[in-house]
C-alpha cells in the first residue's frame, strides 16, 4: 500500500473515496513504512497510542464523509486537497518522530560512549595505581632493608664502643694501679736512700775516728765495704739509683 500511494497518489486519493474506512490504516502504512527496526533507547520515545489513531480515523473518515457528502463537480478537487493535508501532516508527525528518536538514539550512544570513556579511565587508573603501588612497595622493602642494615651496624658500633670504654676504664685502673705502685717504690727508694746515708755517715764517722787512732788499713777495709753496699750489683763501679724489691 505504501508503495502504490507514493507512485499512483491520484488513483490513491480515487480509492480512497470509495473506502474511506481504510485511510487509517494507509496512513499507518505510509507513517510506518521504511521505519527502521532499531533497539529501543532508554528512555523510549513516546509512540502514538490507539486511541490516537481512532481520533485521526474518525477525523479523517469525517473529512471524507463530508467530501463524499458535497457537490460531485468538487469533490475529487476537494478529496485530492484533504489527502494531501493529511498526508503532509502525517509525513511531519513521522518527521518529528524520527527526530525526537534519533536525538533518543544520539543521547544513547553519547551515554554509553561516555560510560565507556569513563570505565576505560578507570581501568587505566587502577593499571597505574596498581604499577605506582608495586613501585612504592618495592621501594619500602629496599628501605626497610637499608634501614635494618644501618641498625644492625649502629648496634655493633655501639657494641665496640661499649667494649673500647670498657678497655678504657681497664687500662685507667691499670694505669692508677702502676701510678700507685711507682708511688710505693719511690717511698721505699727514699727510705733506702735515707738509709744509705745514713750508714754512710755511721761509716764516715767510723772512718774519721779509725783515721784518727793511726789504722789506715781498717780505713781503707771499711771504704771498699761501703762502696760495694752502695755500688751497682750490676755493674760494680757505679753507685746504685734503683732498688729491686721482691714481690708481694
Amino acid at each position: 500500500m505504501a508503495v502504490q500511494a507514493q507512485l499512483y497518489p491520484e488513483s490513491l486519493g480515487l480509492w480512497m473515496v470509495n473506502n474511506p474506512v481504510s485511510v487509517s490504516g494507509l496512513e499507518a502504512d505510509l507513517c510506518f513504512a521504511n521505519y527502521p527496526q532499531q533497539q529501543p533507547p532508554h528512555p523510549p520515545p513516546p509512540e502514538p497510542t490507539q486511541d490516537h489513531f481512532l481520533q485521526q480515523q474518525r477525523s479523517q473518515n469525517y473529512g471524507f464523509d463530508t467530501c463524499t457528502l458535497g457537490p460531485s463537480s468538487s469533490s475529487s478537487s476537494t478529496c485530492d486537497s484533504s489527502f494531501s493535508m493529511a498526508l503532509s501532516q502525517s509525513l511531519d508527525a513521522h518527521l518529528e518522530m524520527q527526530t525526537r528518536e534519533v536525538d533518543c538514539i544520539l543521547r544513547l550512544q553519547s551515554e554509553r560512549l561516555r560510560s565507556t570513556l569513563q570505565e576505560q579511565r578507570k581501568r587505566q587508573l587502577s593499571i597505574l595505581l596498581k604499577s605506582m603501588e608495586s613501585k612504592a612497595s618495592w621501594l619500602m622493602r629496599q628501605k626497610e632493608e637499608d634501614l635494618a642494615q644501618a641498625r644492625k651496624r649502629n648496634m655493633e658500633l655501639e657494641a665496640c664502643l661499649r667494649r673500647a670504654q670498657k678497655d678504657g676504664e681497664s687500662w685507667q685502673q691499670m694505669a692508677r694501679s702502676k701510678e700507685a705502685t711507682i708511688v710505693d717504690l719511690n717511698k721505699s727508694l727514699e727510705q733506702v736512700r735515707e738509709r744509705v746515708a745514713l750508714a754512710s755517715n755511721r761509716a764516715h764517722d767510723a772512718e774519721s775516728y779509725c783515721c784518727g787512732g793511726g789504722g789506715g788499713g781498717s780505713c781503707e777495709s771499711t771504704e771498699q765495704q761501703q762502696e760495694k753496699t752502695i755500688g751497682c750489683k750490676r755493674c760494680n763501679s757505679r753507685r746504685s739509683c734503683v732498688v729491686f724489691l721482691p714481690c708481694r
